[in-house]
Parts: C-alpha cells; sequence; structure tokens
C-alpha cells in the first residue's frame, strides 16, 4: 500500500501543538516491505542502503532504544550458521572496511549504553534521498537474542536518529508513524507498510478512524512506555458469533506494552492461552507443544489441519477494537536456513503467532509485537510525549 503522507494533521490531544505549514519540511515515508539483500533474500523491514557503494540493510523499528544499530562482517551468529545464514539472519551486515564514507566516531557517548564500535556513514531512505553523516552502532555482540535479530532502527524517547534528521532540517518534529503491512495471506491480499518520519499517514488516520491517545509511562516492564489496557480479547467465527477468552471476566482488565518490533501478535498470560486453546481447538505437531524458531520466535506451531478458522478481536482503553484477520493470525513458518541463506518455510506446520507467558516469565508484562500492527497503525510524538494509535 502506497499511502499519501501529510507533514502534520491536526488529531486532537496528540499533534495539536504541530501546526501544518508550508515551511515545515515534508516528512519522509519509508516502505516496510520485504528487502532484497544482496545474498538474493528478502528479509522484511524498513530498507536503508548504508555506505558507499551502497548495501542494502533490513531494519526493524525499535521503540526502545535509541540509537541506529548494522551488524558488522562478524554477524555475532552462533556456529551453527554459515555466511550466508548469518546474513540473512541479520537482515544484512555492515562492511566497514569497503565504505569509501564511513568514519570512525570516538569516545561517542551513546543513549543505549550498548557496546558498540560507532562510526559516521551515509544512508539512503530512497535514492535520491541521502542522510549523510548519521551515527551508526556496530554491536560488540548480540542486541536481542532471536527475538530481534536484525539492524535495528532506534526511535526511542532519545533517538539519535529522529534528532538528526529533526537537525538536518528533513523533518519537522521527533514524530513517527508506523503500519507493518499485510504480511501473509494470499499474494493479492498483501501491501507494503509504511514509517512515516517526522509526520503521520493520512490513509491510516482519517477523521472517521477511530483512535485512542495516551502519554508514555516508562519503567522497566515496558522499555517503549507504550502501556495500553485490554478489556478483552475474543475469537470471531465465520457465523458470526464471538466467545471472549476472558471467560466473562470483563472485570479482570489485562496491561500490555506496544512493541512494534517484537516477534508475532503478543503475548499472553498462560491463563487466557489456555482458554484460547480450549475454544479454538487445534493440534500440536504429533501432540507436543511445539514453538516457531524463525521470523515469529517461539510463537505456537499447529497441525495444518483443524487450526483456528477465525479471527482475533482485541478491545483496548475501552474505546477501540482491533481485529486480526485469519491470514494474519495463522501464518506460514518462516525461517532462515542456516546453511544457505534462503527464507524458507515449513508446509507441515502453521503458526499461530502467540507466545503464552508462562514459568519463569509468567509474570513478566503482556506484549503487543509488530503483527499486532497489521490491523493497528502506530502514532508517536516525542515533542508532546503522547502516542496514538487506531485501525486504519
Amino acid at each position: 500500500m502506497i499511502a499519501r503522507a501529510l507533514s502534520f494533521l491536526l488529531i486532537p490531544f496528540l499533534f495539536a501543538v504541530i501546526v501544518y505549514s508550508k515551511c515545515a519540511p515534508k516528512p519522509l515515508l519509508l516502505p516496510i516491505s520485504d528487502v532484497e539483500l544482496s545474498a538474493g533474500a528478502n528479509v522484511r523491514g524498513v530498507g536503508l542502503a548504508v555506505g558507499t557503494p551502497s548495501k542494502n540493510i533490513s531494519f526493524l523499528v525499535n521503540a526502545g532504544r535509541n540509537e541506529t544499530y548494522i551488524y558488522g562482517q562478524d554477524g555475532l551468529c552462533d556456529d551453527s550458521f554459515s555466511d550466508a545464514g548469518c546474513f540473512t539472519y541479520r537482515g544484512g551486515q555492515y562492511d566497514i572496511s569497503k565504505s569509501s564514507t564511513a568514519s570512525k566516531v570516538d569516545n561517542y557517548r551513546d543513549n543505549d549504553g550498548t557496546s558498540a564500535d560507532w562510526f559516521k556513514d551515509n544512508l539512503f531512505a530512497q535514492p535520491d534521498l541521502p542522510i549523510n553523516g548519521i551515527t551508526i552502532g556496530v554491536p560488540k555482540k548480540d542486541l536481542d537474542q532471536q527475538y530481534k535479530p536484525q539492524a535495528q532502527l532506534g526511535v526511542g524517547k532519545n533517538s539519535s536518529f529522529l534528532i538528526f534528521l529533526k537537525e538536518a532540517g528533513k523533518i519537522g518534529a521527533r514524530a513517527y508513524s508506523i503500519f507493518w503491512g499485510l504480511a501473509s495471506g494470499p499474494a493479492d491480499q498483501q501491501t507494503t507498510g509504511s514509517l512515516i518520519l517526522g509526520g503521520i499517514d493520512e490513509a491510516l488516520t482519517g477523521v472517521d478512524t477511530k483512535k485512542f491517545t495516551s502519554g508514555f509511562t516508562y519503567d522497566f516492564t515496558c522499555g517503549t512506555g507504550m502501556l495500553v489496557a485490554l478489556n478483552d480479547i475474543s475469537l470471531n467465527w465465520p457465523n458470526g458469533t464471538d466467545t471472549s477468552i476472558f471467560l466473562g471476566q470483563r472485570s479482570t482488565v489485562m496491561q500490555a506494552c506496544l512493541q512494534p518490533d517484537y516477534p508475532g501478535l503478543m503475548t499472553m498470560p498462560l491463563k487466557h492461552w489456555e482458554n484460547f486453546v480450549k475454544l479454538a481447538g487445534g493440534n500440536y505437531p504429533g501432540g507436543v507443544e511445539s514453538r516457531a524458531l524463525g521470523f515469529n520466535f517461539w510463537t505456537m506451531l499447529f497441525e495444518p489441519e483443524g487450526v483456528f478458522y477465525g479471527d482475533l478481536t482485541l478491545s483496548l482503553q475501552n474505546s477501540i477494537s482491533i481485529r486480526i484477520p485469519n491470514t494474519q493470525l495463522v501464518v506460514p513458518d518462516k525461517y532462515v536456513d542456516v546453511s544457505t541463506g534462503k527464507v524458507r518455510t515449513n508446509e507441515t506446520v502453521r503458526n499461530l503467532p502467540i507466545d503464552p507467558i508462562q514459568e519463569i516469565n509468567q509474570n513478566d508484562l503482556p506484549i503487543l509485537g509488530r503483527l499486532f500492527f497489521t490491523s493497528a497503525y502506530l502514532s508517536v510524538n516525542h515533542e508532546t510525549e503522547t502516542f496514538l494509535s487506531g485501525r486504519p
């Protein structure tokens, strides 16, 4: 989906202090799609080219980090990966020695406290849109294990990327919007997502769409600061009936943290997951609980026959309901072949991208991850310290 972007729309509370002006820079629209890497594989993310000559990198948008990270030539993969496998797994790699525009940055004071080597180099959001002299961190150790293995574009509250763009006059405010796009289902129903820097996407936030706004609440349980309340989660059956997995206990409100880079749709407390399975049915492969080890890491796998065939609706803040269609709820189990670097699909199973929280993680705050944003958009304004979410 190619959507027209406006500099700023006057949405009450969130963007009311930012007024559209002919003098304001136009926002930058970066597609979220399957980025073609030089190794021949395609990995979904924000596609940016780095260095001179430029090489494509597929980025995840990390709302909790503040710096830009690209893995270096060593890749920091374990011994099971070939060079090609590691290259794809990381969404591409940055070879500083082959970029004529790269320069080392000594004593850089980053905003994350991450162990990394720092360089200045050029990024290209579009062929005719260079972002020259941006600071890039090359991690010295794995950042987030299998959960977020790719390069990361930090857009947190002290994002050096957003600050750089604003100071360079390329955007008018430290604001962004993200929509992951429809990444699964029939090919003719899949869509390109978008990351809008410095504004919001008019096509997603029309005056008739329902949405809610909130301020940030930062603590160790939610690094993005974007807490929401889930009032209900319901199964939607093709015959038009709905069944709540809360089983009538509507007084129980579940808090969750919005993380647009986190794998899958969501993490879910075990008791609610058990209710889901009782209602939705389905069989684990070979009768044994199985987890995905690919792009939707540690979410659940089912046998194709008898897997849930309805939709799922999440009701937030007593104000909006986000319905996840079955094409985004029951998806292929895609993974990187560690030997060849090709992206493959395990055709013997179906992936239901929910991660039941249990054992040592049972008290963790639930997370709404990147596949939530196949059916919802997120707009963040760090200038006003507010965020907005709604359905397209």
